[in-house]
């Protein structure tokens, strides 16, 4: 009787913890619906950007290849536009592959930045943003590199954080019961679930302190941009030297027309249309 007993305990509380996980699960996919995989999206440019592509390929180097090849940005531009936010990372790539023929290195770190952001493990991208960096002096280059695509809290970059927030409740929840039933039963494997959730619930509320979240980058795309120590034009210069385009930079507050920046750890201010967001 005794062993029929505990037969039907374990049934039962297989049977709670199996919901408990499925309940969670299936919160948790609910949670994030909307967002779609880092890999799909519309790679496949129309028959008249491919033609301008070979085209311009052909030119030999000079003035025009560059003009064809403004073109062709210009033009997956628009597409990606009308794509968006369903352009897949392959038609960034694209686009910055078109930019950096131009010479328009800033537009070109903005597509790379954007790719890298959809699809962080593609060896191909880092490479083309790597030699687009390397374009610039050395001085403006940026010195994160490293974590391009690759934060530790990756998911921030993929989920709203009132959705992070409420993958935390629910993983709460889970965790709660999980206790509650090691508490009664005193079965170490629900005593293991309810650490592991627990420990992904901690992760999770980490990952929503301000310091923890990636910072708002931008760069320049435009050529020989001045940056400023104030909001105005009459400011006086930071740097002795131009800030060029492509440079990436950590933006903060605008301010108006201005917003104000970090570049190479110091705080400066540059004109609003000088900058694109990236992620």
């Amino acid at each position: 009787m005794l062993r029929l007993q505990l037969g039907r305990v374990s049934r039962w509380c297989g049977f709670c913890i199996f919901h408990t996980v499925f309940v969670g699960l299936a919160v948790c996919g609910i949670a994030s619906e909307g967002i779609r995989p880092v890999t799909q999206g519309h790679d496949a440019q129309n028959d008249e950007i491919e033609v301008l592509y070979r085209e311009a390929l052909d030119t030999a180097p000079g003035p025009q290849r560059k003009e064809r090849f403004r073109r062709v940005m210009l033009r997956l531009e628009r597409e990606i536009a009308d794509l968006a936010p369903n352009a897949g990372p392959g038609m960034y790539v694209n686009l910055g592959n078109a930019a950096l023929q131009a010479d328009e290195v800033g537009p070109a770190i903005v597509a790379y930045r954007h790719a890298l952001a959809m699809a962080p493990n593609d060896r191909q991208t880092r490479d083309n943003l790597k030699q687009a960096r390397e374009l610039l002096p050395e001085w403006i280059r940026w010195k994160n590199a490293a974590r391009d695509g690759n934060s530790l809290f990756f998911w921030n970059r993929k989920l709203a954080a009132d959705q992070v927030s409420y993958l935390a409740s629910v993983l709460f929840f889970v965790a709660m019961v999980c206790v509650s039933l090691r508490a009664r039963w005193r079965f170490r494997g629900i005593g293991l679930m309810a650490l592991v959730f627990l420990l992904v619930w901690g992760i999770l509320s980490l990952s929503l302190l301000p310091w923890m979240k990636p910072p708002n980058i931008s760069v320049v795309i435009v050529d020989e941009i001045v940056a400023r120590t104030a909001d105005s034009i009459s400011s006086a210069p930071c740097f002795a030297q131009s800030v060029p385009s492509g440079a990436e930079v950590i933006r903060y507050e605008q301010r108006g027309d201005w917003v104000r920046v970090e570049i190479d750890r110091q705080v400066a201010w540059l004109p609003i249309s000088s900058l694109a967001d990236a992620p």
